[in-house]
This record gives structure tokens, sequence and C-alpha cells, in this order.
């Protein structure tokens, strides 16, 4: 079965499910030349029909400042815009990890009692951040939908079917995924069905908070000629708050991670977690997870994915 979104108004908060939203964005005559711009020189025009197909309209809840793409493309559309992707500018695509990528892993190595812990890189992309992983003591399983994005690596197991993906896992990696799924809720419920009780899931998204654009975020929609927006369409189809990713967790079956816990790899990280109890607006869309004990949440530790919620993951 292959999961269509229907064509109708999301209305609905995706994050906390508050039915309070209003439109930010939609396709005036200069957001239309801005979408047809951004489709040549990213997508090679493929974009250019969808304005005739669906809405481009983007809405806003007025609760957690979630916001996301009112109506979105079919799954079987988002991964044929994937696959027709180019670099805006030359050079710009790296294939391998980078030093950063590398501390980062090093720092959720020390996160894991096992003496080779498991690890999924759920939307893996190029495969950078399981790279990385495995230089760094991983057992490295690498999920992505996409059979043009992904390159064999020595050391890596490369899934592209959910099916195929057998838990549990020590730790789960989402590297600026949650933002490319049309439900992230439902996903981040099927990779709970991958955790087991202790696992750590490591989640970033961009922060709407803090998008480059700043003042103009909407002004500069969809595309200011030279860079991605921060809800690029269709790259982007939801703009997470701290707010919105925190509800979003909880309604998925996760908890922050422990200080005492995070403190062993992750001090800066904790220490600004801690801030921004006190402080909302220090408050980042990087979280270190676990999931809800087993008896609190109910859901069965073993449950498999289902296909129906597989949709187009992020790019890396």
């Amino acid at each position: 079965m292959v999961y269509r979104l229907p064509m109708r108004e999301i209305c609905i908060c995706p994050a906390c499910t508050n039915p309070l939203s209003r439109v930010v964005a939609e396709a005036t005559a200069e957001a239309r030349e801005r979408f047809i711009a951004f489709s040549g020189k990213k997508y090679r025009g493929l974009m250019d029909p969808w304005l005739d197909q669906f809405a481009l309209r983007v809405r806003q809840c007025g609760g957690c400042g979630h916001a996301w793409y009112a109506q979105q493309p079919s799954h079987d559309q988002l991964m044929a815009m994937y696959d027709a992707s180019q670099p805006l500018r030359p050079g710009e695509a790296k294939h391998e990890p980078s030093p950063s990528m590398r501390r980062e892993m090093a720092r959720l190595r020390r996160l894991s009692p096992a003496q080779t812990p498991t690890l999924l890189d759920y939307g893996a992309g190029s495969g950078r951040w399981a790279a990385a992983a495995v230089e760094t003591g991983f057992r490295v399983t690498a999920f992505e939908p996409s059979r043009t994005r992904t390159q064999e690596r020595h050391g890596i197991i490369v899934i592209h079917e959910l099916d195929d993906l057998a838990g549990p896992f020590d730790v789960v990696n989402l590297e600026q995924v949650l933002e490319h799924l049309p439900d992230p809720a439902s996903v981040l419920s099927d990779i709970r069905g991958l955790c087991r009780d202790r696992t750590v899931v490591r989640i970033t998204v961009p922060n709407l908070r803090r998008a480059p654009e700043g003042t103009d975020l909407w002004r500069v929609w969809p595309f200011d000629g030279s860079r991605p927006h921060t809800l690029a369409p269709f790259e982007h189809l939801h703009g997470f708050t701290p707010e919105s990713l925190s509800i979003l967790i909880g309604r998925a079956g996760f908890r922050p991670l422990p200080d005492w816990r995070c403190a062993r790899g992750f001090t800066l990280h904790t220490a600004r977690q801690a801030l921004g109890r006190a402080l909302p607006q220090v408050r980042s869309t990087k979280l270190l997870v676990q999931p809800f004990e087993q008896a609190s949440h109910g859901a069965p530790n073993n449950a498999a994915p289902t296909r129906e919620r597989t949709e187009s993951l992020s790019q890396h």
C-alpha cells in the first residue's frame, strides 16, 4: 500500500492537535514567482505544475507556534522531488562526515553502556552521519527510502524498506528529519517500537523561532533567490518551535533524557536545557530523549513500523 495524503486543508496542528490556526503565508503573485524560481534552481522545474494541483499555503498554530503546509504533495511526488534535487551552489553537496559530526557521535557513544552499541540513522540521506557513527564504534543501520541518495559504505547496513528494519536499537539518530515528514507524530510512534527502555533518541530540527530569515521569515517566503527558506516548499513540510517539538515527543511516548545522564557527553546541551526551563527564549530544537517506561506508555517494545507511515526523509 502506498501512503498518500488526501488533498484537504490541514487545519489542526500536527504537533499539539490544537484546532486553532491561521494562514501566515500563501501564494500571492510574488510568492508564485519565487516558488517557480526555487523549483527551477533546486528541482529542475519538477514542482512547477504543482501550483495548479493544490494550494501553496502555510498555517501556524495559535498555541505552540508550529507551522506547516496546509496541503501537501503525495508520497510519490515527494520522492520524485528528492530524486530530482540538485545543489543550489557548486560544491554544496558533501559526502564525508565533518569533524563536528564525529564529535557528536562520540558524545552519543558515551551515553550507551553497551560495548558495541547499535545505532539506527533514520533518514540517513547521503550517509554522512551513519559514517561518523561507524568511526566512533557503533554498529550502524541506515534507513533511507530513496535508493538514489544513500551510498553503500563499509560497516553500514543500508535499509530502504521499513519492513526490513529490525530493532531494538541502543541509539536512534534523527538529524533534520521530522520537518520533512507529513506525519511526524506517527513516525515517532513507530520509532518508539524500535527502542529499548533506555534507548537514546537524538532529534534535531530547524528552530522556527531562530530562523535565519529573522523578522523577514514570511516576507521572503518561499525563496529569497539564494538559499532555501526555513519552510522551503516542499522540502520542509513543518516548521518546529521548541514548544511544538516538546509536545510532539511526549505524544509519541518519549521524554527528555535526565540531566544526570545527558551530562556524561553533552554538558553544554544539559546546561542549556536547564536554563531553558527558566528562560523559554533560550530553548533549542535539539533534544535527547528516551521512551517512557513500558508500563506507562502501553505500546509493545518490539512493534514494527508500518509501511503506511513511511514518508520521504531529509537530505544530508
